[in-house]
């Protein structure tokens, strides 16, 4: 249960130091981002509540990728998954299979990979 506990406060941790690492610039695309979203979702006829989630969570991947961290390609399956059964509801059953057979397994490699060889700021040597 400690084990848990632990690893619960260095995710939330490290979501939080992704968080602050955000400028005023990356905040106003994303919370633009959000809102165009919001407002076009409120305008349309299909009103599922999924589709707003799976909207956001792609947001939120894309910046974070943009930022060079490794959070955006967690989101990123997440993303796919979501994705994927919104996909599958609504019978784009390609997109369900690009997304979930290609796109979640690719981000779920990246993210690993990522974490396995984290990047080091060291001095580049001109030649």
């Amino acid at each position: 249960m400690r084990d848990q506990n632990e690893r619960s406060c260095k995710i939330i941790k490290f979501i939080a130091a992704s968080l602050k690492a955000f400028t005023r610039s990356d905040w106003t695309i994303c919370l633009g981002s959000i809102a165009v979203l919001a407002i076009t979702f409120l305008l349309s006829e299909r009103n599922n509540g999924m589709i707003f989630i799976t909207s956001v969570a792609g947001i939120w991947c894309l910046i974070f990728i943009a930022k060079g961290n490794v959070l955006g390609q967690v989101l990123a399956v997440i993303f796919a998954l979501f994705y994927g059964y919104v996909s599958w509801q609504y019978h784009y059953y390609g997109e369900m299979i690009t997304y979930l057979g290609m796109s979640a397994p690719t981000a779920a490699i990246a993210a690993v990979s990522w974490w396995r060889h984290p990047y080091v700021r060291v001095g580049i040597a001109r030649t």
